[in-house]
């Protein structure tokens, strides 16, 4: 049975949650694969590319005028595309990456709050809200990835947020229990944030099914059996009934 949670979303992201879903039936033991994971989050809308560095100085020196709007008003420099999605290219100091040649006749500006950007934004904030219960029952008197998951619901990731990232990030040893709970938190900021400091590989998702099946039972109640692996199938039950769809009315 398909949650009814499902019944207002476009049928796009349906049928991209209900794949993801049936392989759950299918294979209850294993994760959804992580092409179908990604179906899911491309349903959100496509995420913006982020300008650093030279292309974001080349793209100011082809439209001045649209860079002084950014200064002044904020936003986002958005280059169009012959492909079926546009490029949006946000408007951020930092590091160049390569890039694609730009075209200053394509280049125009958009809001930085652009729907898709909210959508992942949230459904990061709820993967990182979901692992907090695996932190705290480990480190009962450690509250930094809490900072952390604050901020991610606020929008608030100033310096400080930042330094308390790469603290806990430094400090975590491999052997932790609640390892992948914090890698899982980390990774929510470092996405939002479009950090360079990012070194995980692994995906969101996975990380915090990860860190699901390593608590304890009694933190995830509504797996299926005391099995480990029905506490990380009960993560992805859960971000397919709940955490996406909330993402996807937060655009």
């Amino acid at each position: 049975m398909r949650p009814s949670s499902w019944a207002d979303l476009p049928d796009a992201l349906r049928d991209a949650l209900d794949a993801c879903w049936r392989a759950l039936d299918e294979r209850p033991w294993e994760h959804p694969d992580e092409a179908l994971q990604r179906a899911v989050q491309d349903a959100l809308g496509v995420l913006p590319r982020v300008l650093r560095g030279d292309a974001l100085d080349e793209a100011r020196a082809l439209r001045p005028d649209l860079a002084a709007r950014i200064d002044r008003d904020g936003g986002a420099l958005v280059i169009g595309s012959d492909a079926p999605r546009a490029r949006v290219m946000l408007a951020l100091e930092g590091e160049s990456i390569a890039r694609p040649a730009i075209d200053p006749a394509r280049v125009s500006i958009a809001p930085c709050d652009l729907p898709a950007m909210r959508r992942h934004a949230v459904l990061a904030w709820r993967c990182a809200q979901s692992v907090v219960p695996m932190w705290m029952h480990t480190h009962a008197d450690d509250e930094r990835p809490l900072v952390l998951v604050d901020a991610l619901s606020e929008g608030a990731l100033d310096a400080n947020v930042h330094a308390i990232r790469d603290a806990l990030e430094r400090e975590i040893p491999p052997s932790d229990p609640a390892l992948s709970a914090l890698r899982a938190i980390v990774l929510a900021h470092d996405l939002v944030a479009h950090s360079d400091a990012r070194v995980e590989t692994t995906e969101l998702p996975d990380l915090c099914a990860y860190a699901w099946l390593d608590a304890p039972p009694e933190l995830v109640p509504d797996a299926r059996s005391h099995q480990p692996p029905a506490r990380a199938e009960a993560w992805f039950r859960w971000w397919l009934s709940e955490a996406v769809p909330s993402a996807w009315r937060s655009g």
